[in-house]
């Protein structure tokens, strides 16, 4: 008895626990150009339940999405840019999102689908949708493009991989080492005190002085330089 509730136990326990680890899809019209709102949505939902059932999560759109997404997302040229997918994901709690851009030629409608991941570590991925003739035909066409659009599994999101930086978004700045510059030589220490200047020249003075006594001395005790005369005894 004790073994089989502890079975029970354990199983709804891995029930639960897959049941919160599921992924979950927003599907977003960008722009319907040629196509009314209910159209829009109408293309939104049937493009959502094929994504659940690909996925085998869940997918919300139409009234679910705009009741969760503030007035500013998506702007203008959403599907075209990964960091507005991100912060359309983001803004509906999902693991994904799905943009359509979609218009009308002739009888066909065309839609651009944008898978963009929340994981910025995960490439976006794009495919085209086209519309045409009955209900059968438009279903069987929304179920290749989920199928071919999911070949690859949606990664359940996770707080830590917000603090991811996308590839090469950030650069590497190069650490610049400032260099001491030399201490320059003060203004004093290439100044020679004043003392120095008059003990030089006082001795050119004194040097002076000296010569011009030496001469005059020279000068007056030096013998003549004429004939010597002799006097008569």
């Amino acid at each position: 008895m004790l073994r089989a509730t502890a079975l029970a136990l354990v199983s709804l326990a891995v029930v639960g626990s897959t049941a919160a680890a599921a992924p979950k899809v927003g599907v977003v019209v960008v722009s319907h150009e040629g196509l009314s709102d209910e159209q829009a949505d109408e293309i939104a939902y049937d493009v959502a339940a094929a994504v659940a059932t690909q996925i085998d999560g869940e997918a919300i759109a139409g009234a679910s999405v705009r009741e969760k997404l503030p007035p500013a997302l998506p702007g203008d040229g959403c599907e075209d840019s990964p960091g507005c997918g991100r912060e359309v994901a983001a803004a509906l709690g999902v693991d994904e999102v799905l943009l359509l851009s979609a218009h009308v030629a002739g009888k066909t409608t065309i839609v651009g689908c944008h898978r963009m991941p929340r994981d910025p570590t995960r490439p976006p991925s794009e495919r085209t949708l086209r519309l045409l003739g009955g209900k059968a035909k438009r279903a069987l066409a929304v179920q290749e493009l989920t199928s071919a659009l999911y070949a690859t599994p949606v990664a359940p999101f996770t707080a830590r991989q917000a603090e991811t930086p996308e590839p090469n978004e950030k650069e590497e700045t190069p650490q610049v080492v400032a260099k001491k510059p030399a201490p320059e030589p003060r203004a004093d220490e290439n100044k020679r005190p004043r003392w120095l200047w008059w003990a030089v020249g006082g001795a050119a003075a004194v040097v002076v002085i000296v010569a011009v006594v030496l001469g005059i001395a020279l000068g007056t005790t030096a013998s003549p330089t004429g004939p010597a005369v002799t006097l008569p005894p």
